[in-house]
């Protein structure tokens, strides 16, 4: 009984996962036709379950959508009255696919392969 109370403390803190809590991804991608080019900035939070997605060349940007993280990929989604995108990463191969959907009818597709990147020093 000792023993366990003893070890106790050292399960609870070794729990944690051993993989960092934000990963950066850069991806240049585009639509099924090779137009639309466009760079997209990721941020994903796999402690926090969430991610976050910012469109470069427009400014626009999704923060804190909830993501569910497998060991192939990484899902989000933003939906409001009229569109529905979809999101998916691909955890081998960084391979990025983009959906927007108005109710049942895909508008377009997007897709590309990121890159993983170092966030920039800030300076204040």
């Amino acid at each position: 009984m000792r023993i366990l109370w003893l070890l106790t403390p050292i399960m609870l803190f070794n729990a944690a996962p051993a993989f960092s809590a934000t990963s950066y991804l850069q991806c240049p991608v585009k639509d099924e036709k090779g137009k639309s080019a466009v760079n997209v900035a990721l941020t994903l939070n796999e402690d926090a379950g969430t991610a976050a997605i910012y469109f470069q060349e427009t400014g626009y940007s999704l923060e804190g959508l909830p993501a569910t993280f497998t060991p192939e990929a990484v899902r989000w989604e933003k939906v409001d009255d009229l569109l529905h995108s979809r999101f998916t990463i691909d955890r081998s191969t960084l391979g990025y696919v983009e959906t927007l959907s108005v109710r049942t009818k895909t508008l377009m597709t997007r897709k590309g392969t990121c890159t993983l990147s170092q966030p920039r020093e800030p300076k204040f």
